[in-house]
């Protein structure tokens, strides 16, 4: 068990410390009475940090708490609370399985710095499954109803607006840099730039922004839990899709991303439209080299993927797209 300390709480040199005096806190304010058990370091840590609370209610119960705060990458971090524990609020509401949202702490009063407490998950990743057109359908079934998920307006007030999500990285007034450090970035460019000028008006719902095969949790062959709902948004529900399958391409599972679309587009009972648009700014988002994300992929149980057959899967899918962006 690690990072118990004497202190007040995180600050923005170490996020990575949960305090004692913060753990006792948080214990009172959501079950009085009740004793800490232990606290680890979960897996991760890219734009977040969680920490897993075991502990023991007054009646004996025992209890698991995931506390969580953010860094600063990407959105300002008490914007992401903030819109993390709606969502979570809205997904539970809406029977998807999530994580129960128990405490939000926009201003970092308790923890230190912005963060919430939910409820633990159990579940484990799966990213080589022993079906994978059983898997992939999984997948894309589950995402179906996340996004049939309705959003009045004063959802959709509760979200980011998922475009400037997953387009972070660009510029629109000027070439990326990161672009243009690859071979294929100017190509790239142009296309994205043709496709958002002609991008068909679609009905924009809840975005996760991140859906991945590390973000799903299974139990049983079954999911049991989708996390990571920090930048969670609203737009056109094409963006999950096409990061979704990019991301399964990048590791060879072209079959499986394949499956997913077609799983996805039964469910849903409609074609995916500007799926070239949202596959290419998911390229775009891992340029000049996909080889950076292996180290994550490795975390989650990747064996077999090498910074050469990224390299050579990402061409592949980014070929295919424009591909048929220029049909």
């Amino acid at each position: 068990m690690v990072n118990i300390d004497g202190g007040a709480g995180p600050d923005d040199s170490d996020l990575r410390v949960l305090s004692r005096s913060t753990i006792d806190r948080l214990l009172g304010l959501l079950v009085p009475g009740s004793s800490l058990s232990s606290v680890s370091l979960m897996k991760g840590g890219f734009t977040n940090f969680t920490h897993l609370v075991d502990a023991t209610a007054p009646t004996g119960e025992f209890m698991r708490l995931v506390v969580r705060w953010y860094s600063d990458l990407y959105q300002d971090p008490a914007e992401k609370a903030r819109v993390e524990y709606g969502a979570l609020r809205l997904l539970d509401a809406n029977d998807v399985p999530v994580a129960t949202a128990m405490y939000l702490d926009e201003a970092g009063a308790v923890l230190g710095s912005p963060g919430i407490v939910t409820s633990f998950l159990p579940g484990r990743l799966v990213v080589s499954p022993r079906s994978q057109q059983g898997w992939a359908a999984g997948l894309a079934n589950t995402l179906a109803r996340i996004h049939s998920i309705g959003c009045d307006e004063p959802t959709r007030d509760v979200l980011f607006d998922a475009e400037p999500v997953v387009t972070y990285f660009l510029d629109w007034d000027g070439f990326p840099e990161k672009l243009a450090s690859h071979l294929d970035g100017s190509a790239v460019w142009d296309v994205i730039q043709s496709l958002k000028k002609s991008a068909r008006q679609v009905l924009h719902g809840l975005v996760h922004t991140d859906f991945w095969m590390g973000n799903v949790l299974w139990s049983r062959n079954e999911i049991s839990g989708i996390i990571d709902w920090e930048t969670a948004a609203y737009g056109d529900p094409a963006i999950d899709v096409a990061y979704c399958r990019m991301d399964m391409c990048m590791v060879g599972q072209f079959e499986a991303a394949d499956c997913f679309l077609m799983s996805y587009e039964a469910a849903t009972g409609r074609h995916v439209e500007n799926l070239e648009l949202w596959e290419l700014v998911a390229v775009a988002g891992v340029m000049p080299d996909p080889a950076r994300w292996l180290s994550y992929w490795q975390e989650v149980g990747d064996t077999w993927s090498t910074p050469e057959s990224m390299r050579r899967n990402l061409s592949r899918f980014m070929t295919d797209a424009l591909r048929r962006a220029a049909l």
